[in-house]
């Protein structure tokens, strides 16, 4: 069968036989662990590591009823800042990985975690005696041990590793898919087999495990979740925030330089009362949304990124900035041995993943604001006006004629014949009326008198006309 480890894991591969050969216990260099001071006297017991157990650790059977209890050499173990073997996957003083291990973290104490096999073939050195000693088939060894790193594993492994420790990835098994995680047994299980598919050559791992690996993890697969992750973890990330240092008013834009070498991961920008926005002379390095920023550069480079902000109240102003889970560093993943060696045989290497040292990093700058504004009245909508309808001309009114006098005519003395009388109805002439003048009155007082003196003469003409043809007939 094809090997699942590239020439890179053999290299280390050859270089951890080496180390065994020239030393049985020059696995690798011992990093620095944090101690309890003052050192702890009385036996206590440890936090349960995450997730749930088949079996009640503290309720087991064997020489160690309480597994979760640190007493006689877990104790002087855990003085000296070791990593202290609890018990394994299911709860029990046994051998089946991960295994459950406390250690002392400065500021917090006793802080408990699941510590994850590296090599199928070493012995896991996790079972405990009746004086709290590690023991692997019996025999007594020593303690675990901090290492720097993983001799046998490439850098290119240890990212992988590092990358399942802190990921929940479904994987599919035998008996259906699975969490990558801490939480179940079966959650475990699976994650300790991602990360055999990693550590190890295939040929070394029993068949289960080989069918599970060629599903989930081949060559092409770690290579596209290589790529999917930075390089290299950030292990100083940093955030600074220069500006602001003089005071501006309500309402102006202060510049503030933010630079960071956290890249491709959102950094959260907190401004209470501010309007947030990245400058136009940095448009092209970062992108602003929804409280986060995105820095585009390669991971690890050092970016400068200018924010323009304004405030509308005036007052100390803080700008917070930060950045969580910024990769597994140095200090969160542990590589943890037993120095000692069983038949030949050499003790596991286990990694560790430590949820209580910083994995994100912050900064904060004041700027002062000074004056206030005027709220801004609300505009009135101005409504459309209405088209204003052309005035109808007024007609100039037609002057009324001032009446004019009717002349009254000189008697004449030739004698008419007197005019038979035609009944007039009132009111003929001018239109109907209710009164005794009748029409007349349309044309005023004036004609009225007249038409009365023309209309007596008249019969005084047609009397004098009448008497003297009597006269004329007496002649006769």
């Amino acid at each position: 069968m094809k090997s699942h480890r590239n020439p890179l894991r053999r290299f280390a591969a050859l270089a951890a036989v080496a180390a065994i050969v020239t030393s049985a216990f020059a696995f690798a260099t011992t990093a620095t662990a944090a101690v309890p001071e003052p050192a702890v006297s009385a036996p206590f017991s440890a936090p349960l590591c995450e997730g749930s157990t088949t079996s009640n650790p503290r309720a087991a059977s064997g020489p160690v009823s309480d597994l979760s209890r640190v007493f006689g050499q877990r104790l002087t173990d855990y003085n000296a800042g070791r990593m202290v073997v609890l018990y394994d996957v299911m709860g029990e003083n046994g051998t089946a990985p991960p295994i459950c291990g406390t250690r002392y973290v400065e500021g917090v104490g006793a802080v408990s975690e699941w510590m994850y096999c590296t090599d199928f073939t070493s012995h896991t050195c996790s079972t405990t005696d009746a004086s709290g000693r590690l023991t692997e088939e019996g025999v007594v060894v020593p303690g675990m041990e901090d290492l720097d790193t993983n001799p046998r594993l490439s850098a290119d492994q240890e990212r992988l590793i590092r990358y399942l420790l802190t990921t929940e990835i479904r994987m599919i098994d035998s008996d259906g898919a699975h969490l990558t995680a801490n939480g179940t047994l079966r959650e475990r299980q699976t994650r300790q087999r991602a990360i055999w598919c990693v550590s190890d050559e295939m040929s070394d791992l029993p068949v289960y495990v080989q069918r599970f690996c060629l599903t989930n993890l081949t060559d092409a697969q770690q290579q596209a979740m290589l790529d999917s992750i930075p390089a290299d973890p950030v292990l100083n990330p940093t955030l600074e925030l220069a500006g602001g240092e003089t005071a501006v008013a309500v309402g102006e834009e202060v510049r503030i330089t933010l630079e960071t070498n956290v890249t491709g991961l959102p950094i959260t920008i907190d401004a209470p009362g501010a309007t947030v926005a990245v400058c136009a002379t940095s448009a092209d390095a970062a992108t602003y949304s929804g409280g986060e920023l995105l820095i585009d550069a390669a991971a690890g480079a050092t970016v400068s990124v200018d924010l323009c902000l304004t405030w509308s109240a005036a007052g100390d102003h803080t700008v917070t900035v930060g950045a969580e889970s910024v990769g597994a560093t140095a200090d969160q993943l542990h590589w943890v041995q037993s120095p000692g060696i069983v038949g030949g045989v050499p003790c596991q290497v286990y990694s560790a993943f430590s949820s209580t040292a910083p994995a994100g990093v912050s900064a904060a700058l004041d700027v002062p604001v000074t004056g206030t504004t005027e709220p801004t009245p609300t505009p009135t909508p101005t409504p459309t006006p209405t088209a204003t309808p052309e005035p109808t001309p007024t007609p100039t009114p037609t002057a009324t004629p001032e009446p004019s006098e009717t002349p009254t005519p000189t008697p004449s003395e030739t004698v008419a014949p007197t005019p038979e009388p035609t009944p007039t109805t009132p009111g003929s002439v001018g239109g109907e009326s209710d009164g005794p003048d009748g029409a007349l009155a349309v044309t005023g007082g004036v004609i009225g008198w007249g038409t009365a003196f023309v209309g007596a003469a008249a019969v005084a003409l047609g009397v004098i006309v009448l008497l003297a043809r009597r006269r004329e007939v007496e002649k006769v």
